[in-house]
């Protein structure tokens, strides 16, 4: 048997300071105005896809160093300060999780079933065919540092706010075209 080990490439994930170097949205303008055929949804993947190896190369030209940089003292403050962060951190969820949940207790179903409910307008409401602006608004309730997808997922909501200007109207037709 072969004790060759194989290795997947590294996946990149999207920095939000790219979006502040001033050939961010030239790389974006480029790679998004290609033509690709498909669904919208199919042309927004291949187009986040392509430029994917865009972004590759401006973090290469103009922050490639950064990453080794802030691993190199993120281990130097935890050699320093290690027992100050461990008990920040208890802290910290101590005190947003509590430490005692036999204060928590349960809705009954009686209370649920007896409680409000909707009105046939509302009910209608709810039906209603969702708005570009409806797209526009949910993205930019998302916090800049959060992804639109699973873990390791390559852009967040950043990129999207950032290019909004060139990529807005062919990512609310995928959004809109998937519903």
């Amino acid at each position: 048997m072969d004790n060759t080990i194989l290795r997947r490439a590294k996946s990149l994930k999207y920095c939000n300071m790219w979006s502040m170097i001033e050939e961010f949205m030239d790389i974006v303008d480029e790679l998004w105005q290609q033509n690709v055929s498909g669904t919208p949804m199919y042309q927004v993947v291949v187009k986040l896809k392509k430029l994917k190896q865009g972004l590759k190369m401006l973090n290469k030209a103009k922050s490639s160093n950064i990453e080794n940089e802030t691993m190199m003292a993120l281990t130097k403050l935890i050699k320093e300060n290690n027992q100050g962060i461990e008990e920040a951190f208890v802290q910290y969820y101590e005190s947003l999780l509590g430490i005692d949940d036999s204060s928590c207790c349960r809705v009954s179903d009686s209370i649920v079933k007896e409680g409000p409910i909707l009105t046939s307008e509302q009910q209608q409401h709810l039906c209603v065919p969702f708005t570009e602006a409806d797209v526009k608004v949910a993205i930019f309730d998302v916090d800049d540092t959060k992804a639109a997808g699973p873990d390791g997922y390559i852009y967040t909501s950043n990129f999207f706010k950032k290019a909004w200007g060139r990529i807005g109207t062919d990512v609310c037709q995928a959004v809109l075209n998937f519903f």
